[in-house]
């Protein structure tokens, strides 16, 4: 990954995505791509082709994303209370489906069950210091969207460091997964 002002690269084994120009979104953003392609083969990371692919690559990368800012957020910089970590994200991908995102090729729950059906939880977690220590970057220093960033690593990398959010996110991502199934609960109840 190649990420600048005025342009970045994101590239997993043959496949890559140029983007000419400058972005809004951090550094850590296109990180929460890669980490995507390297904990799941079937999540789509690549934001480019039709309309539903790169709709289903941006969602995958924010909930990856969300997911660790919000811990590295609650645990880290205290901004807010740990519990709030997943009534906060399933808020945010709500919007992102229904608000930000338009037209999404599926429902919110519909999006949230795919990622978390095809997420591979202990890759995602033995990866997130990459995220982590980005994060933490970011978070030094004020200019950070000026600045050249790079980062490159194998999806079966075992980075150190950062190990109380490791745990921290196994168990956030079960209490997502638990979020989610009662979500389709009341969905099949009611039906």
């Amino acid at each position: 990954m190649l990420w600048n002002p005025v342009g970045q690269l994101m590239a997993v084994g043959d496949s890559a995505f140029i983007h000419e120009g400058p972005i809004n979104t951090a550094p850590s953003h296109d990180l929460a791509h890669l980490l995507v392609a390297a904990s799941s083969p079937k999540l789509a990371w690549k934001p480019a082709g039709l309309q539903a692919q790169i709709a289903y690559a941006e969602y995958n990368a924010v909930v990856f994303e969300h997911t660790l800012d919000r811990i590295y957020r609650a645990y880290v910089d205290k901004q807010f209370a740990p519990e709030t970590i997943v009534r906060g994200l399933v808020s945010h991908l709500d919007w992102f489906v229904t608000k930000h995102f338009l037209p999404f090729p599926c429902t919110p729950r519909e999006a949230l069950r795919q990622y978390l059906s095809n997420l591979l939880d202990d890759s995602a977690v033995r990866l997130s210091p990459y995220f982590f220590q980005m994060k933490y970057g970011e978070r030094l220093d004020p200019d950070y969207m000026k600045a050249t960033w790079t980062a490159r690593f194998r999806d079966s990398d075992s980075p150190i460091g950062w190990h109380d959010l490791q745990v921290i996110m196994r168990t956030q991502l079960g209490l997502l997964r638990a979020s989610e199934a009662s979500m389709s609960s009341v969905v099949s109840s009611s039906s």
